[in-house]
């Protein structure tokens, strides 16, 4: 008997960890002094005043960085030869009962998140599955053909990577310290799809 378990579909998401960057304190001094002080109601946390801190002179060693892992995911696992753009990037400061609702990325095709300070704050990035089982049963075993959730244990330095059409969120902020992060949206360049009258032919600005 010849039994073959085919994994339909899979999604990419891609966790950094890189020994050989990190953010100096000049650069953490920037992101830091974007926080807005008033809460974000739609997320329960404080955000940057701008949406594109990332075009701040002071972080394009930064931007580059993230940059080049954005290229690489296009290259390496979406096997697409079109050029990428970082469209939008704002910080996220978490304090003490904050936390990141279960949400998507919009009018984006990849998104990713920079941790600077999460490791003392329940560092968690969970995933949740949009087409739930019409069944919930009782699983002997979670696996990824099973569970409806996915988590990420997170670490200050760490970039994920993901498409950001992934519903996700970060629990609750426990800890006495701020959660600190830098997020990003995406679109491709140049053009899409192969011909036809769904064409799309997108310029840089």
């Amino acid at each position: 008997m010849e039994i073959e378990l085919h994994s339909l579909f899979p999604t990419a998401v891609v966790s950094i960890l890189d020994p050989s960057f990190s953010l100096t304190e000049k650069e953490r001094d920037v992101i830091w002094n974007y926080r807005l002080d008033n809460d974000n109601n739609y997320h329960n946390c404080h955000a940057s005043y701008s949406g594109r801190i990332l075009e701040d002179r002071k972080l394009r060693r930064f931007k580059k960085y993230l940059q080049g892992h954005l290229e690489a995911y296009v290259s390496d696992i979406m096997k697409c030869d079109n050029k990428i753009k970082i469209t939008n990037s704002w910080g996220n400061y978490s304090h003490t009962g904050n936390c990141h609702r279960f949400h998507q990325h919009s009018n984006s095709i990849l998104s990713g998140i920079y941790y600077l300070q999460v490791e003392d704050s329940v560092p968690l990035l969970e995933f949740e599955k949009t087409n739930r089982y019409f069944l919930e049963y009782r699983r002997r075993e979670e696996t990824s053909f099973n569970s409806s959730n996915y988590t990420i244990n997170l670490k200050d330095g760490m970039l994920v990577i993901f498409p950001s059409n992934l519903t996700h969120s970060v629990p609750v902020n426990t800890s006495n310290k701020w959660r600190i992060s830098v997020a990003f949206n995406s679109f491709l360049l140049g053009q899409i799809d192969c011909g036809g009258y769904e064409e799309l032919n997108i310029k840089d600005a």
